[in-house]
């Protein structure tokens, strides 16, 4: 959910004031949280995806000693010379991206192993193997509007820290050289590279930035929105719904899905998403009222359909 919230504020941003996000995509002025939690490698990942986070005791101890010594900009990752790091704008813009791409479950969303849940607390229980096609339709929308703000900016190039440059370039190639009929082969490769990312992050502040050419970055937000689009179709039901999240059957082998019930949650993000035409749209629309998660009563609809459970005793 951290994309759409981000992004509604960006849209509002653009709307209000024009030009004021084009400005700061090349001003460093923007830093980064010094977090002392610290997600696994992917190895781990797939060898428990409920139990994927740790916490830095001794990180935390030095945060928490800067911060008393000069102040809350303590908190904020600092560079080795033991000066706040800044970045730019476009940085800022790609690390969530970037960060849910190399989560992408091919077919399925993206993959919940960071035991966050999404929404609400129904979904807790999703955490490790939830697989989110909500976050994907979102993450379509993000990168239709990164790719709107970058192609209208006047800048030739963006200056990006290291690590975040070296997984772009780890994400674009496993696009560009894995094919779609491949799924496993590209989850390994793209949450391969995250994991990459996050030990050298995790090790050290980045000390080197590397120039990003505008026209190479719009092309990955558009190659980047095709893989995005291909997972989003295969998510369309047999009744004109789309599924709002899948599990993943284990992580081993070959990616295998199941699929949760119909959500009103999914339709709403997949009419968002920009992905459908407004005939598709029309038909989402249309399948909805047929759905059971239309209440003909209150003229409304559900979140969930309403199903009748096995009470304790069936269960039992």
């Amino acid at each position: 959910h951290q994309i759409i919230y981000l992004l509604k504020l960006l849209e509002a941003s653009v709307q209000f004031h024009p030009g004021a996000l084009t400005n700061f995509l090349s001003e460093e002025i923007f830093s980064y949280a010094d977090v002392p939690y610290r997600i696994a490698p992917y190895e781990k990942l797939l060898a428990d995806p409920r139990t994927t986070i740790a916490f830095d005791h001794a990180r935390n101890r030095e945060i928490r000693a800067r911060a008393e010594k000069i102040g809350a900009d303590g908190k904020l990752l600092h560079s080795s010379a033991g000066e706040i790091y800044y970045v730019n704008f476009a940085e800022k813009l790609l690390v969530p991206l970037l960060a849910k791409l190399s989560n992408l479950i091919p077919g399925g969303g993206i993959w919940m192993n960071t035991q966050r849940p999404e929404w609400n607390d129904a979904n807790n229980a999703l955490v490790g193997f939830g697989v989110s096609v909500v976050t994907l339709n979102y993450l379509r929308r993000y990168l239709t509007f990164c790719l709107d703000l970058c192609a209208a900016a006047p800048h030739e190039s963006y200056e990006i820290s290291a690590p975040v440059f070296d997984l772009l370039k780890e994400i674009a190639l496993a696009f560009t050289e894995t094919n779609a009929s491949a799924p496993r082969i590209l989850m390994d490769r793209l949450s391969g590279a995250g994991s990459k990312f996050r030990e050298e992050i995790y090790a050290r502040t980045p000390n080197e930035k590397i120039v990003l050419g505008v026209r190479e970055l719009c092309d990955f937000f558009q190659h980047a929105r095709s893989i995005v689009d291909e997972t989003l179709r295969a998510n369309r039901r047999s009744d004109g719904l789309f599924h709002s999240y899948n599990l993943l059957a284990g992580t081993t082998g070959d990616v295998v899905l199941e699929h949760l019930p119909e959500m009103l949650e999914g339709q709403v993000a997949a009419l968002s998403s920009g992905l459908l035409s407004p005939n598709e749209s029309l038909k989402v629309l249309r399948a909805l009222r047929k759905s059971a998660l239309w209440r003909e009563d209150a003229s409304s609809y559900l979140l969930y359909p309403d199903r009748a459970l096995p009470n304790f005793l069936e269960k039992n």
